[in-house]
């Protein structure tokens, strides 16, 4: 044998199969440029300057580097079941096992030089295009010069992929060295048994799905929704891969036993043949939905919280400035205020529906018949009863709001925000209870109390009794288990008649004599660019992952109607031997396939919805109050990926009927 007899044996198979390669090679190639595009802009030092911004793209990284390796031992087994044949061939014309992994060894080096050379050409080429699309993103504007390699992109890419490509190499021995001769042969002939309905697989199915919805519908808290995702994930996952396993095999076996429905042509061969190989199928219908479900929730979710971005900005800051200040006693906030008004005169600004007051504020535990209390005794709260209080002297409500209220001591006026109306005329906070004397429908509460992801209580108090509120409040404290203190705050808040000045006047009060470290001023204007830089870094992310998804779903579902379009000729064939016409298989075939398509996506299209109010809820921790816009976001992505979904479908079938009718 000359030198080079394995290399070329292993390319002349490569191009052989090209059907099946070539797809696994350009899918292949396209994870391996989204994943370059992905370090380089994590390595980027304009990218690296914002804060936030790099963990959020080092979070896409570590995402898509997990699934493409996934992806490229899933995708693979397709392909060696259709190969597995061939090398039964090379064993009984003479080849041993080692001459065997010296050929499968060079497949395996083309294979990986071919995606990652071509990968790496392709993110080189458009990765200045995705940093400018970021950049886009962030309303920035950023001088991007000519193409550039990124070095320490290009050699953690070739990294992961050579320890991919190695981890495969070693599954491939292990599943080539431990058959003989005679299993090769028939191993790619070999189908799936006709599985049984386990009952056990049913109820742990019914139980992960029950107990996953359950949690995304009665879910209160975004904190909670928070901790608990993950567990509703992972139960709504292995609830779809159970009952896919087994209601589909119930089904099935429902429509053989109806003899009217199943002797005709176009239902025999198709029911028949998904029986007989149900067990896979239902992996990869699972696989499917699953892939849908991320595509809809990664896009779904960036692009609302790239649109909400204005809704949010106006909910935490409805005002051009924003200052916060903190103090130990009530009526400390007039020398900053003085100060701050002093800085907006020298710059010759004058405010504008300003807003000015001071507060008390405490976060306590909603306890039974409508009590707050400060001081918990364990640490295992439930988020949902956890409860912001904002105290108002009535003095200050009146002067700030021009109302003309007046209050007894012991009566109190309470608003209510994130949280349902209080239902009786009295309210306990720190151990005493005090009459509610009215719930006002509306304060003009500056932004950051409302935008809260907690229930929020405004309470209007008498000036006499503020202080002594404090001090019960304190003293509950000193017995908590929590290191919590409760102080008074002062919010003054304006919009300026120079818009051109708020970023230059923000920053000089922020370094203004007086203010402390937790003291907070914010404008607008750098608020907006950080959500923008926030936000518009997820939608990149999402926009990137579900192209990972998305190429994983669309290799899933060609693969694997190639799979069963070669295991279905040979019956076919025997089927139109015995007079099975052309327009009776194609029915047949439309009727399969659209049921392997279009399961998966109406599953998808129920987890979602159901996910909905769960999705709803932690979106409000990354500032996203307007349900509109999740709603218009969620349809249009819906309807986008449908369409898209029904392109693969038409597709596979032409592809599925050509495989038969060779």
């Amino acid at each position: 044998m000359t030198k080079f007899f394995y290399s070329k044996l292993a390319l002349g198979s490569i191009k052989a199969n090209k059907v099946l390669t070539l797809p696994y090679l350009c899918s292949g190639a396209i994870t391996v440029a989204l994943y370059y595009i992905f370090l380089s802009l994590c390595f980027d030092k304009q990218v690296a300057e914002l804060s936030a911004v790099p963990i959020v793209l080092n979070f896409g990284v570590i995402i898509i580097g997990l699934f493409v390796s996934i992806f490229t031992f899933y995708t693979y087994s397709f392909l060696l079941k259709k190969r597995i044949k061939e090398y039964g061939v090379y064993f009984v014309l003479g080849m041993s096992k080692k001459q065997l992994v010296r050929i499968i060894f060079c497949e395996i080096c083309y294979t990986g030089m071919i995606t990652v050379c071509i990968g790496l050409i392709g993110g080189m080429l458009f990765s200045k295009v995705a940093q400018l699309s970021l950049f886009h993103l962030w309303g920035t504007q950023v001088v991007v010069y000519g193409l550039s390699l990124s070095l320490p992109s290009v050699l953690v890419t070739i990294c992961l992929y050579v320890c991919i490509y190695a981890l495969l190499f070693i599954f491939l021995l292990w599943k080539i060295l431990r058959l003989n001769i005679t299993s090769l042969l028939q191993q790619s002939k070999r189908g799936e048994k006709e599985p049984k309905a386990n009952v056990l697989l049913v109820l742990i199915g019914i139980v992960a799905i029950g107990y996953g919805y359950y949690l995304a519908l009665t879910i209160k808290s975004p904190i909670s929704a928070l901790f608990s995702f993950f567990i509703a994930v992972l139960c709504v996952i292995l609830g779809t891969y159970s009952l896919f396993m087994v209601i589909s095999i119930f089904v099935l076996r429902i429509l053989k036993s109806n003899k009217v429905y199943f002797y005709q042509t176009k239902h025999f061969i198709g029911i028949s043949s998904m029986l007989y190989r149900m067990k896979r199928n239902a992996l990869g219908l699972a696989n499917v939905c699953i892939l849908s479900c991320m595509i809809l929730v990664a896009m779904g979710t960036t692009v609302s919280l790239y649109a909400g971005i204005e809704n949010a900005v106006q909910l935490r800051s409805p005002r051009d400035i924003s200052v916060l200040y903190y103090s130990d006693k009530l009526g400390e906030s007039h020398a900053i205020k003085q100060k701050i008004d002093d800085v907006l005169k020298q710059e010759d600004v004058s405010t504008q529906n300003s807003i000015n007051y001071d507060y008390l504020y405490a976060t306590g535990i909603k306890e039974e018949n409508q009590s707050i209390r400060f001081n918990p005794v364990s640490k295992q709260i439930d988020f949902s009863k956890v409860h912001l209080v904002n105290v108002i002297p009535l003095s200050q409500y009146n002067s700030t709001f021009q109302q003309n209220e007046h209050l007894e001591i012991g009566e109190i006026l309470v608003q209510s925000e994130k949280t349902e109306r209080l239902t009786q005329n009295q309210l306990t906070l720190a151990d005493k209870t005090y009459h509610i004397k009215k719930q006002v429908s509306k304060i003009d509460i500056p932004g950051e109390a409302v935008a809260n992801i907690i229930g929020t209580y405004f309470i209007v108090i008498s000036d006499d009794e503020i202080d002594i509120l404090k001090q019960n409040i304190d003293t509950q404290l000193n017995h908590s288990v929590y290191a919590t203190t409760t102080r008074y705050a002062f919010r003054y808040d304006f919009n300026l008649s120079d818009k051109t000045k708020v970023q230059k006047i923000a920053q000089q009060l922020s370094i203004l004599n007086g203010l402390k470290v937790e003291d907070k001023v914010e404008d607008r204007v750098s608020l907006r660019q950080s959500f923008m830089n926030m936000n518009g870094s997820f939608l990149f992310v999402g926009i990137f992952t579900s192209l990972v998804f998305l190429v994983s779903c669309v290799m899933i579902m060609y693969y694997k109607q190639l799979a069963e379009g070669y295991e279905d000729k040979q019956a076919y064939a025997i089927m139109q031997k015995v007079g099975l016409e052309n327009k009776d298989i194609k029915r047949t075939i439309c009727s399969q396939v659209l049921i392997v398509f279009f399961a998966p996506l109406c599953i998808a299209g129920i987890h979602v919805a159901v996910a909905f109010p769960y999705i709803e809820k932690i979106l409000l921790l990354f500032g996203l109050g307007d349900t509109m816009i999740f709603m218009l976001s969620m349809g249009i992505t819906g309807l986008v990926f449908a369409i898209f979904y029904g392109l693969m479908y038409y597709l596979t079938a032409r592809i599925y009927y050509k495989i038969i009718k060779e």
